[in-house]
């Protein structure tokens, strides 16, 4: 079993890399939260934190399980702050993956704003890509890749 866990802003082309790299995986994002029955997309803020959560339960329940050929887990969020990825990092460690891989998709802040399909504002995409280029893995992480720019 491996844990993925993106990083990069609204936008970076996250979710495009880990579909072509890993096609078979299970993809925990919370962006699937604000996807209607009709497949509109309608983000709600006051609810980012339940969407989070499920998100959470969802990645908890394929990582405890180690489904059949659903061997990857990719965690499809913008992961720009520590606290964001640690409870992955400890899922991982928990169910002891065999490996914990950590990429960040390098893009431009102003290149991912007119890619972003989420609507997010280009000053939140610029705080999401500044908090990436400020924050630090820990040393006692898994290395962080850096693919890009896209």
């Amino acid at each position: 079993m491996k844990l993925v866990i993106m990083r990069g802003p609204s936008g970076a082309g996250k979710t495009t890399w880990a579909k072509q790299q890993y096609p078979k995986s299970v993809i925990c994002s919370a962006n699937d939260y604000f996807i209607e029955h009709n497949g509109e997309y309608i983000f709600k803020p006051e609810q980012l934190t339940e969407a989070h959560a499920i998100c959470f339960e969802k990645a908890n329940w394929y990582l405890k399980k180690q489904r059949g050929d659903k061997n990857v887990v990719v965690i499809d969020n913008t992961n720009t702050m520590l606290h964001e990825m640690s409870p992955y990092i400890m899922l991982g460690q928990l169910y002891s993956v065999d490996e914990i891989e950590i990429v960040q998709i390098f893009c431009h802040a102003s290149v991912a704003f007119e890619r972003n399909t989420h609507g997010v504002p280009e000053r939140t995409v610029r705080k999401q890509a500044a908090r990436l280029a400020t924050t630090a893995i820990p040393p006692f992480w898994p290395k962080e890749k850096i693919v890009g720019p896209f």
